[in-house]
């Protein structure tokens, strides 16, 4: 299956050369350069790196960004610029691959020096060095973000070079005392053995891959196990990924209070002299209760549920007792009540017949 590639900053000197070596292989190249393509593909985007969109790029299987800046007041855009492609391309199917320098690999067991920063190297070549590749350990990168998980594809060049997939992987992160520590995975690690040229020929698409608790570091470094054997000399990765995530909990969704709001109004409404003082304050803390969760944002569906529920049955509660309390109140006072007379033998008479007749009647 013929890939399509986009190779961006094509015009330069790297991205001729990517260009041609994409084209002679068979790829369906297309070169993406701010002004007259010079390159020997056939298909072009006339557009600046800055100013590409998702819609520009969709439908590549990879993009290869060989951007270049030399002076000092661009070479910021080597990051600048790779944010951009990277957001833009954020939750797309296609590999972004960034052409670097050797300025910014580690060259000690710990990782804490770089070869841009040995003696003897290049004083011209410092800048853009420092400008490309990634920040040493004891320097804080501004858009470096949680890490949750890795892929590779290992890398299969001719049969004579006696390399293999390797036999186990492991991420480790450099913690802040500066020592690695392993990933804790969440899934296991996977090894698919195909070929990159071949990752289209099974689900996982070539990538072993692993996710694992999000880590927030300042690198990354990939352990190897090889095979071990006369046949084999080692292995290799020939590319890795990371996935990032942004450090930050989703916006959880707002309960809807709108019946605990109806309920609340309801009871707020209600006349406090139709109820005994005690009776009141009893259902005002009912209504109290009920505030604090309609403030709270935070508050769960089951809370809102249970408060909607006590409102109700305290409103329905609340109103044969005001008119129990008023009787007795009434009674008290010797004044008639709906018998048409205050005596107890009269009261108690009326009620044993209403009782009789399988009347409700509330004294």
């Amino acid at each position: 299956m013929t890939q399509n590639i986009a190779v961006i900053a094509a015009n330069g000197k790297s991205g001729q050369l990517i260009v041609r070596e994409a084209v002679d292989r068979g790829l369906d190249v297309t070169a993406v350069v701010r002004g007259e393509n010079k390159t020997v593909a056939r298909h072009a985007i006339i557009k600046d790196l800055f100013d590409l969109t998702a819609a520009d790029l969709a439908g590549f299987d990879v993009v290869v960004d060989a951007f270049g800046a030399w002076t000092p007041g661009t070479l910021p855009q080597h990051s600048t610029s790779l944010k951009h492609l990277a957001d833009v391309l954020s939750g797309a199917d296609a590999r972004l691959i960034v052409v670097g320098g050797a300025g910014s690999l580690y060259v000690n067991p710990e990782h804490t020096v770089q070869l841009s920063q040995t003696d003897g190297f290049p004083e011209a070549f410092l800048p853009l060095a420092t400008a490309v590749g990634l920040p040493s350990p004891n320097k804080q990168h501004p858009e470096i973000k949680t890490i949750s998980g890795c892929l590779c594809v290992w890398a299969r060049p001719q049969p004579s070079w006696r390399l293999r997939p390797a036999a186990a992987w492991k991420i480790q992160y450099l913690a802040e005392d500066g020592s690695w520590k392993d990933v804790e995975p969440t899934e296991d690690y996977t090894i698919v053995r195909n070929s990159p040229a071949s990752r289209a020929d099974t689900d996982a698409k070539g990538w072993s891959t692993v996710t694992f608790k999000p880590v927030t570091t300042k690198s990354l470094r990939l352990v190897l196990t090889p095979h071990t054997g006369s046949s084999t000399f080692g292995a290799a990765v020939a590319e890795w990924g990371v996935h990032g995530i942004d450090g930050t909990e989703s916006e959880p969704t707002p309960v809807d209070k709108t019946v605990l709001k109806s309920a609340f109004d309801t009871a707020n409404g209600l006349d406090a002299s139709r109820c005994t003082a005690a009776s009141w304050a009893e259902f005002q803390r009912i209504i109290d209760a009920a505030q604090a969760v309609y403030d709270d944002a935070n508050a769960t569906e089951e809370q809102v549920a249970e408060q909607v529920t006590k409102l109700e049955d305290g409103q329905k509660a609340r109103l044969p007792a005001a008119r129990r309390d008023r009787r007795q109140a009434e009674r008290q006072q010797g004044q008639p009540d709906q018998h048409g007379c205050g005596c107890a033998r009269c009261r108690n008479f009326r009620c044993a017949v209403r009782r009789q007749r399988g009347l409700n009647f509330v004294q």
